[in-house]
């Protein structure tokens, strides 16, 4: 299993990041996606990334400027994501990203350190975010 937090200070009002992070049918802003397809009932979605791999999802939590979760899984791993949003003194939003994947082999628990770089990734998705939200505010 294979576990990364990434925690980050946002100037955007929660509302402001919710609505970004949340909204589904606006994808222009990720650098790592190619197109998203979401379902009739809004609860399922699933990515592709530029490279043509797609990821399922499965919303599980979504109380508003609070907490969002969802499940999560490909052709190589399985696992879960929970974003937790909470207001600053100064009205921005500290988020706290957390996403758990397990590998559906050993193999792939090993090649996946190379190919699948959690923490950058959680770092370019911020760095995406935080461009998005300077747009808005």
């Amino acid at each position: 299993m294979r576990k990364s937090t990434i925690i980050a200070t946002l100037s955007a009002p929660p509302e402001t990041v919710w609505d970004v992070v949340t909204n589904h049918q606006d994808i222009e802003w990720r650098s790592d996606l190619s197109r998203v397809e979401v379902s009739l009932d809004g609860r399922h979605f699933t990515e592709f990334s530029t490279n043509g791999h797609s990821t399922s999802f499965s919303i599980l939590e979504k109380t508003p400027y609070e907490r969002y979760a969802f499940s999560m899984r490909s052709n190589i791993f399985s696992g879960e994501w929970e974003g937790l949003f909470s207001r600053t003194p100064t009205g921005g939003t500290h988020i706290i990203f957390t996403e758990t994947l397990q590998m559906r082999n050993f193999c792939w628990q090993i090649l996946s350190y190379l190919l699948l770089p959690l923490k950058k990734k959680q770092k370019a998705y911020i760095r995406d975010l935080e461009r998005k939200l300077e747009t808005i505010i």
